[in-house]
């Protein structure tokens, strides 16, 4: 719990910290990669190799979804289709004891608080689908999902996104791929969780509230759900196959 307290203070104090109007920017990390959490209004134009602003506009911000089950259990989702059904995936272990949520989402500068429920899931893959009930404002479309011949190359620029910490705000994290193909180690399983489960790794710091939340390529394409973070800097989702394959469980 107290080291839970120490990051909480610490993205916080990251967030909300004054400028000077005279300061400078931060340095760049190496390979000209700002590895840290941005709030949208702190989006720089590029890095890592991404336009990440007009990423951010154009395929994450209206198909991020911020999850709550009770006051003090939160999380991330994101928006796909199946077929002409919109569908909220996230990790299962959000909603493990749950069967429903309320859910906020965006459409440009318009938020829509609901409810949604699950309507599938799949705990050897720490995935599950909710669907809200009624329409959604502006509509959905959906963010794309990766086709497993078009996943980043290791080292290429990535962009993690989600509600950490109990943040009200989106939290925009870039990074760079480590591996498409990464075993989880024993420890680090969850309940129901399968032992051969290969996972997405990424150079880049992300927290409790992120589960659930989108990792998304340079060219605006779902590369997986965030589920684990085991390390300071090394974050793991679940792979595109494991979507589509959640995804063909969703009533129709």
């Amino acid at each position: 719990m107290k080291s839970l307290v120490k990051v909480t203070l610490a993205l916080a104090a990251l967030l909300l910290a004054p400028v000077s109007p005279d300061a400078q920017p931060p340095p760049p990390a190496v390979n000209d990669c700002q590895l840290r959490p941005f709030t949208e209004a702190e989006l720089p134009d590029t890095t890592c190799g991404i336009d990440v602003k007009a990423l951010w506009e154009t395929a994450i911000r209206d198909n991020l979804v911020a999850i709550r089950t009770t006051p003090k259990n939160a999380g991330s989702g994101v928006l796909v289709m199946k077929e002409q059904k919109c569908v909220i995936v996230t990790a299962n272990h959000v909603m493990r004891h749950w069967q429903s949520a309320t859910v906020t989402v965006r459409h440009g500068n318009l938020v829509q608080r609901t409810t949604a429920k699950v309507v599938a899931r799949d705990a050897g893959t720490d995935l599950a689908a909710l669907e809200v009930a009624g329409d959604m404002i502006g509509g959905c479309r959906g963010i794309e999902i990766a086709a497993d011949v078009s996943l980043p190359v290791v080292g290429e620029g990535v962009v993690a996104a989600g509600f950490p910490l109990d943040s009200p705000l989106p939290i925009i994290t870039p990074g760079k791929l480590v591996s498409t193909n990464e075993p989880l180690k024993p420890q680090w399983l969850l309940p129901g969780e399968r032992a051969d489960l290969e996972a997405v790794a990424c150079e880049q710091p992300i927290f409790p509230g992120n589960s659930g939340g989108a990792l998304v390529s340079k060219q605006g394409t779902l590369v997986g759900v965030l589920n684990h973070s085991n390390t300071v800097n090394r974050s793991y989702s679940v792979r595109p196959e494991h979507i589509r394959a959640l995804l063909a469980k969703v009533p129709t």
